[in-house]
């Protein structure tokens, strides 16, 4: 017999490659905005490590400088004295330049900085709407000594061994968003299951 195509079944098919293609571009956006992430992320990191080695550096001509001027007394003759001052003048200098390097590197952090919350905000109003995230973990209580260990998974509870089952919801808030973000993506990536919490006194929670 052969089949017949009715207008509610082209409606349906049209229905289905709609959200398919919709829920991929979404994953696509998803991917590329962990990606411009990391990117920048990246940048940041190596613009703090610049930064270190600047701070460093002028550390050291500093030092160079203390040593230059306490010894400045051993001089006695005008010689002497000037090429003291010379050299001081030019580590002065240096470190002039150095301090405006650091300004200048620490604005494009801060910048980096201001970007990727901005991105990261964007990108969670975008998959999870406005507002603070709530996370719930379905964990599995365990009794260990001298420590209370908690097995935990975010899509589902695989742990072994005898215990109550329950749930630890954390609320990520969107004045934090980079820092909301990548846990999600640590989420998203599987890091979080099978993760252990352990209850420390004063009512203290680690996560390993």
């Amino acid at each position: 017999p052969s089949s017949k195509w009715t207008l509610g079944h082209v409606i349906q098919v049209v229905v289905v490659s709609v959200v398919l293609l919709l829920v991929l571009d979404a994953r696509s956006k998803v991917q590329e905005a962990s990606a411009t992430l990391r990117l920048y992320k990246q940048e940041e990191s190596d613009l703090i490590t610049q930064m270190t080695r600047i701070e460093q550096r002028a550390a050291e001509l500093q030092s160079q400088l203390r040593q230059i001027r306490a010894a400045q007394h051993e001089y006695t003759s005008e010689e002497g004295l000037a090429k003291t001052r010379a050299k001081t003048r030019e580590i002065e200098h240096q470190v002039a330049q150095l301090k405006s390097q650091h300004m200048e590197q620490n604005d494009q952090v801060s910048n980096l900085e201001a970007f990727l919350q901005n991105v990261a905000r964007r990108e969670i109003a975008s998959k999870y709407g406005i507002g603070s995230v709530h996370v719930h973990f379905d964990i599995l209580l365990v009794a260990d000594a001298p420590t209370n260990t908690h097995n935990s998974n975010t899509h589902g509870t695989n742990g072994s061994g005898s215990g109550e089952y329950s749930k630890l919801t954390i609320e990520l808030f969107e004045e934090t968003p980079h820092a909301a973000w990548t846990f999600l993506q640590q989420i998203d990536n599987g890091g979080w299951k099978n993760s252990k919490f352990i209850y420390r006194p004063q009512h203290m929670v680690l996560a390993t």
